[in-house]
């Protein structure tokens, strides 16, 4: 499943930069978690933070961008995708 959903990023990446709205990155290589809390989903990835600085926009702008090229072409096992709310981190 991991495979299948690396495979999946790195099309939309090379759609997002077929399209212009993202340079050519070489040597990315793609992470997958599970994220900490079972709201924020089944995966995510800092695929938006990895790019952010050689892409010069924000994370946010990128992840956003990404999911609406996912978000095209839904393989049937992929129920929804979606940039997450920041986490509030409470500080004792």
């Amino acid at each position: 499943m991991q495979d299948q959903l690396i495979s999946i990023l790195k099309i939309a990446l090379e759609k997002a930069v077929e399209e212009g709205q993202l340079k050519q990155q070489e040597g990315l290589s793609i992470i997958l978690d599970i994220p900490p809390q079972k709201e924020q989903g089944d995966y995510a990835t800092p695929l938006a933070f990895a790019l952010a600085k050689t892409q010069k926009q924000a994370p946010r702008n990128i992840a956003s961008l990404l999911v609406a090229i996912l978000n095209q072409s839904l393989p049937p096992f992929i129920e929804k995708i979606e940039v997450i709310k920041r986490s509030k981190v409470r500080r004792a």
